[in-house]
């Protein structure tokens, strides 16, 4: 009875605050597509598998390497813009249900780190790798984020989507709209550019395990063959026609 009772006045508390501050029904609808984005391409192309989940298991001594990941500078700041709405939405809210500062960074902060966990747990079982540096600079974003929805020398970012808001609802929509095609765009840049055409000569092709010997695999790589697109069934069982014919 008494969690029933609670939950009614938290939704009582959600409506008054809605009618208070307007401005933050638009953000939070905004926010929620937003993130439900984030995970769509992030995880794009959905191909979950437990083979990726028992290589990442058996890779042992490129733990270290698989943990830390590929972290240049572009990566870096695409992963503090990645989740820095997540800490200054979440911190906005809880500011407005009148909770105190720090309480409201380390809930904000938290929750774009379990995010960010989220993803790279699913990732493990993607053809992609597990990267404790993506955590550190989600985690990051978002706590970056949730200070920015406190005053801070005089900037405050509450005060602003307020007067946004006020000067028209559909240009205050415009500037979120804005920005989450805008981070979708930064988002969908290393999918577009990442292809064999701009590959650096630096780096070679390792196939197989050869290199390192850290891998379960004994045997011999006769023949290779490399496309520029995801093969269906039926090209796979062409290809392999031809070359048992040749």
């Amino acid at each position: 009875m008494n969690e029933h009772h609670q939950l009614k006045m938290n939704t009582i508390n959600l409506k008054s605050l809605y009618k208070q501050e307007p401005y933050l029904q638009p953000l939070i609808s905004t926010f929620a597509i937003y993130i439900i984005f984030v995970y769509l391409l992030t995880l794009n192309p959905f191909r979950f598998s437990l083979l990726y989940f028992s290589r990442f298991i058996q890779f042992r001594r490129g733990y270290f390497a698989t943990f830390i990941g590929g972290s240049g500078i572009f990566d870096i700041m695409l992963n503090l813009v990645m989740l820095f709405p997540v800490g200054l939405v979440i911190s906005l809210l809880l500011r407005n249900l009148h909770k105190k500062m720090n309480y409201s960074i380390i809930i904000a902060t938290g929750a774009g780190f379990l995010i960010s966990v989220s993803i790279e747990i699913c990732q493990i079982f993607l053809p992609r790798s597990f990267s404790v540096v993506d955590i550190s600079t989600n985690t990051i974003g978002a706590c970056i984020g949730a200070c920015l929805a406190f005053p801070i020398m005089g900037f405050d970012s509450q005060e602003i989507l307020k007067k946004i808001y006020d000067k028209g609802r559909s240009f205050y929509t415009f500037v979120i709209v804005t920005y989450c095609v805008a981070a979708t765009v930064i988002l969908m840049i290393p999918v577009s550019i990442n292809t064999f055409s701009n590959w650096n000569s630096n780096f070679p092709l390792l196939i197989g395990n050869e290199p390192t010997l850290n891998r379960p695999w004994n045997g011999v790589i006769y023949k290779l063959s490399i496309f520029n697109r995801m093969l269906n069934q039926n090209d796979v069982h062409r290809f392999k026609s031809i070359n048992f014919q040749q």
